[in-house]
């Protein structure tokens, strides 16, 4: 009689453990949606904030329309020549200066009027970084940076800007995207559970013969 009760006792646990098995799979699986959904919050808010830096790390770098003027006492100068360009590097007490241009420049003159000690005249915008002289002023010599090459450095600028927009809407919608989605896998899987949850009470009813209000609900 003992090993009877024992026998049902376990066949119902067996049987309850069955019925409460999907539920509980249900759940996990509603579990790591939400999981997915917060680290793509997460991702998207990362994205958003790495568009916003980048965005105003290219404007405060190539800003050409913040020219400024001033006088200064060159400290030592020196300079670099590549693919037919030379690039002058000013410095002063407290800044370095760059100056580019073309090898049509008379570099002779330019080393008389611009040299250690020398003091001069300059027109200049700044970066985030750096300065570069637009305009260089010795006397009645003034040594400009060609039309061209600011264009040609703009045009860079815009290609840059370009690219930056169109990697940053493609990371943009594709966040979007996958976070519309997967709210809407994780609605469907929640409403699973809930039935799930309402099939157990029903089978957990029919295995202990208990009204429903006495039934137990599963974990969360």
């Amino acid at each position: 009689m003992a090993s009877k009760k024992i026998r049902e006792k376990k066949l119902k646990q067996k049987q309850n453990y069955q019925a409460l098995r999907p539920v509980h799979d249900q759940k996990k699986k509603c579990d790591n949606l939400i999981l997915v959904l917060r680290s793509t919050v997460t991702f998207l808010l990362i994205g958003i904030g790495i568009v916003i830096i980048l965005f105003y790390f290219s404007f405060s770098c190539l800003n050409f329309y913040s020219w400024k003027s001033d006088f200064i006492t060159i400290k030592s100068i020196s300079s670099d020549t590549s693919f037919g360009k030379t690039t002058y590097r000013i410095s002063t007490m407290d800044r370095l200066y760059n100056f580019k241009n073309t090898q049509n420049l008379d570099h002779d003159l330019f080393s008389k009027k611009v040299k250690d000690g020398s003091s001069i005249k300059i027109q200049y915008h700044k970066t985030l970084f750096l300065y570069y002289i637009d305009t260089l002023e010795s006397g009645n010599i003034v040594f400009a940076t060609p039309k061209d090459a600011l264009q040609a450095h703009l045009g860079h600028f815009r290609i840059f800007l370009f690219i930056i927009g169109v990697w940053s809407y493609i990371l943009l919608m594709t966040y979007i995207f996958s976070y519309r989605k997967n709210k809407v896998n994780y609605q469907k899987e929640c409403q699973k559970y809930v039935t799930l949850q309402k099939e157990y009470k029903n089978r957990y009813n029919e295995i202990y013969g208990l009204p429903t209000t006495q039934i137990e609900k599963p974990q969360k």
